[in-house]
């Protein structure tokens, strides 16, 4: 189970690896109930998701040196959509430094003058 967490897996993921055939994965009720009655494999699914997501944040870092050939848009839907990852949602502050209103449907990004 760890060494699918330390490569990035979801738990959906880790639920297809533990699954016992003919069974192709680990129901959502079984792989809840295991927490809810281990104490343990609920500590060791909080330390693996920990690790899936260590293992998404290298990859980030990583990419910030790659320019164009690293697929941002799908990394920070990533990150969003398998961490909660509000991050990238957050605009720049403006020239007054105010951050914008996070209310509003409409967020302005101030760009330098030469628009990099």
């Amino acid at each position: 189970m760890t060494s699918q967490y330390q490569a990035g897996a979801s738990d959906v993921e880790v639920r297809v690896c533990l699954a016992i055939p003919p069974s192709r994965a680990l129901s959502h009720e079984t792989w809840t109930s295991l927490q809810d009655d281990n104490p343990e494999f609920a500590e060791a699914v909080k330390y693996g998701r920990l690790l899936s997501e260590a293992w998404w944040d290298a990859l980030g870092r990583k990419g910030v040196t790659m320019g164009k050939r690293f697929n941002t848009p799908l990394w920070i839907v990533q990150m969003r959509n398998r961490f909660g990852f509000k991050g990238a949602d957050r605009a720049l502050p403006g020239p007054g430094g105010s951050n914008p209103d996070p209310e509003k449907d409409e967020v302005t990004i101030y760009l330098p003058a030469n628009g990099r």
